[in-house]
């Protein structure tokens, strides 16, 4: 069977993508990119991310506690805990 005039340049590509994998230890160049880019966003949605929301929730309340500790706020959570 004959190649196509298409397929040659397709084989070729894959022949240097597998010798730089090779080179590479057996990644291609543009992996360990994604790879770090990977590990980067799950810390950022699973570490930073709700780090800060609950961050932000734990110090608005002790900023309302420790300002407003006779204010609305402070009596309704005080009145539902004390229901546990």
């Amino acid at each position: 069977m004959a190649e196509s005039k298409q397929q040659a340049p397709e084989r070729a590509a894959k022949k240097t993508d597998v010798a730089v994998a090779s080179q590479t230890g057996g990644k291609p160049e543009g992996e360990d990119e994604a790879e770090n880019e990977s590990r980067l966003a799950w810390i950022m949605g699973w570490v930073v991310g709700p780090g800060v929301v609950l961050g932000t929730l734990f110090g608005g309340g002790v900023l309302v506690g420790a300002h407003f500790h006779d204010g609305w706020i402070a009596r309704a959570i005080v009145w539902i805990f004390s229901w546990f």
